[in-house]
């Protein structure tokens, strides 16, 4: 079952996939049946276990047909543990960094991207528990030569 939960407070949508086959809310709380028995959907992990998520940006080119290589990325967000940037190209060239848990959304983490790491298109994804991703920007080194 897919399930989509909104947060009205930062208007962001989740999208979930349970092993589950059906799902009620009684009594102001909400409940979940599967093979295993009944659950109650409550608290923010699962059964002590941090939940993970992820989200991938479309794939892009920054408006320039050359290949480039990437120098820097400044990521602006906030963690309560680290979570994985995994950056890859259309030459199914990928390289992942570490981004370590943080409160402080006012300044941006600096990574210092792999040489290795080089295309025309790129694609960013963060994985990791309890995340939120307020900007990401990049320092992109045009190579000599378009496709």
């Amino acid at each position: 079952m897919i399930v989509l939960d909104t947060n009205l407070d930062n208007k962001a949508t989740s999208q979930y996939i349970l092993d589950i086959n059906s799902l009620v809310k009684f009594n102001g709380s909400f409940y979940c049946a599967s093979d295993s028995g009944l659950f109650q959907f409550s608290g923010t992990d699962d059964a002590g276990t941090a939940i993970n998520s992820y989200f991938e940006l479309p794939m892009m080119d920054f408006g320039l047909p050359n290949e480039k290589r990437l120098r820097f990325a400044y990521i602006g967000y906030e963690a309560t543990a680290a979570i994985a940037m995994t950056i890859s190209t259309e030459h199914s060239i990928s390289d992942t960094y570490t981004l370590p848990a943080t409160t402080d959304l006012q300044s941006g983490y600096r990574v210092t991207i792999s040489r290795k790491l080089y295309g025309r298109y790129f694609t960013f994804k963060f994985a990791g528990a309890g995340f939120a991703i307020d900007h990401v920007a990049v320092l992109p080194i045009v190579r000599g030569h378009n496709f």
